[in-house]
């Protein structure tokens, strides 16, 4: 016979079960608003958390590959309002001219959308092949708009480097989002 106290632990145990999945952060939970609340815990991490382990010559990109996840995953409109948030994130910490990251978002978005339909994202290289050029497509991004604004930007070994480690990392970043997102991505369907 089951006590009334065990019970009572019984009914949370199982109440905490049914909300687990949408405190753990995933480009895509099902519920609209945990996904934007996870795009900005993201955007916590990276900005807040981030910068207090890694040493601060190396920044670390995780909103890029989490937003070229969304972009496969949600519907357009969607995809765009989470594109201009966490690129909004980014331009609040960022020395690059106004609307950067949203250009960098949004051709993201635009390249996904033209091969979303032609891709079967149920495989590992797709995902990752996304992920990855994701990464070095927004750094050279960056890279090309900060020598077009300041021409006379030191190019030595130490800021190559950098910009190599800054790639690499976030390339690893979004290896291990692939690796992660494809037991989710098999089971959970494509809008």
């Amino acid at each position: 016979m089951v006590e009334p106290l065990e019970k009572d632990w019984i009914d949370w145990r199982e109440k905490i079960r049914t909300v687990a999945p949408y405190f753990v952060p995933r480009p895509s939970c099902g519920i609209r608003w945990v996904d934007f609340a996870h795009v900005l815990v993201m955007g916590i991490v990276q900005y807040a958390i981030l910068p207090r382990i890694v040493p601060n010559w190396l920044v670390i990109d995780i909103l890029t590959p989490w937003f070229a996840v969304i972009a496969v995953i949600h519907p357009y409109p969607v995809a765009l309002a989470m594109g201009a948030l966490s690129a909004l994130m980014v331009e609040g910490h960022s020395m690059l001219p106004a609307g950067t990251y949203l250009c960098i978002n949004f051709i993201i978005l635009q390249v996904v959308y033209l091969v979303r339909e032609l891709i079967s994202w149920r495989k590992r290289e797709p995902w990752l092949v996304l992920l990855v050029s994701s990464c070095v497509g927004a750094a050279l991004f960056e890279l090309c708009v900060d020598l077009i604004r300041n021409p006379n930007t030191s190019l030595d070994l130490f800021y190559f480097s950098t910009w190599v480690g800054r790639v690499a990392f976030s390339a690893v970043f979004a290896a291990t989002l692939q690796v992660w997102a494809l037991g989710w991505a098999t089971k959970e369907p494509i809008e």
